[in-house]
């Protein structure tokens, strides 16, 4: 656990250093939740990433399991509205947000389907674990479980592992 506080520790010392890596989007709506720009960052590139382009895809879903990668936002949405209409699980965007669980913080299914849109709600849950943890450890690790301290505990270290990378220049 250790880890991620000294790397949110020297960020703090040297604001700019994963600045060049990271998105704009992800740095502006970091800034609205109050959240580190790479920890969001690396939350979406281990929700998200595509194998081939080593990025966030911000029309990536999850049915039932299955990681599915689509060409165009028009594709993923009619994806889910199948799963959804089929009553199957499902994750969606680049923050692989969970409609059973979080489809309040959307208007519409279309809306969860808009990589911006999608950011800001994983942003929001990330502020919100934050807030009731006080520890961004915590947080991270409780956005993909908090049933199973063991899958929270290599959820975590995932995250842990992408923003190396970030910060050393690889994604």
């Amino acid at each position: 656990m250790m880890i991620m506080r000294f790397i949110l520790f020297v960020l703090m010392i040297t604001p700019g250093i994963a600045s060049a890596y990271i998105p704009q989007a992800y740095i502006s709506i970091a800034k609205e939740y109050n959240i580190p720009p790479v920890v969001l960052y690396a939350v979406a590139l281990v929700e998200s990433e595509h194998p081939d382009y080593k990025r966030p895809w911000p029309w990536a879903a999850n049915i039932d399991g299955e990681s599915l990668y689509f060409q165009s936002r028009e594709a993923m949405y009619k994806a889910l509205s199948e799963a959804k209409d089929e009553g199957k699980g499902f994750a969606a965007g680049t923050m692989q947000i969970r409609w059973r669980w979080h489809k309040q913080r959307f208007r519409t299914l279309w809306d969860a389907t808009n990589p911006y849109e999608n950011i800001r709600a994983g942003a929001a849950y990330l502020s919100e674990l934050f807030k009731k943890s006080r520890s961004w450890d915590v947080a991270v690790s409780h956005y993909h479980t908090q049933g199973d301290q063991e899958v929270a505990d290599k959820y975590r270290e995932k995250v842990q592992e992408r923003l190396l990378l970030v910060l050393a220049g690889k994604r």
